[in-house]
């Protein structure tokens, strides 16, 4: 729970700082590396390390779509849209 919100809290602070462009997310899967993300969706708005748990994860944010995208290991760990958020905080 901790660990979830402490994610969701740095990328929202995060996304108001991304460009304006919409993409098609529906083709990111977990285990996708960032090269084939960048590939599908382009480039993000911002990129940031974030240490939960002593867990460093990379959060990649898309304003348009309020989309984050986490990856740890360099492989996809979660695609979230802003709908979802409030999900996870429960």
């Amino acid at each position: 729970m901790k660990k979830n919100f402490l994610l969701i809290a740095s990328a929202v602070l995060i996304l108001s700082a991304c460009k304006n462009e919409k993409k098609d997310f529906s083709q990111i899967k977990p285990g996708m590396d960032s090269t084939e993300v960048s590939r599908l969706v382009g480039e993000p708005g911002h990129k940031e390390f974030v240490n939960v748990f002593g867990t460093t994860l990379s959060v990649w944010a898309y304003k348009a779509d309020t989309t984050i995208i986490t990856f740890n290991s360099g492989k996809v760990g979660r695609v979230v849209k802003a709908a979802d958020m409030s999900e996870m905080m429960k």
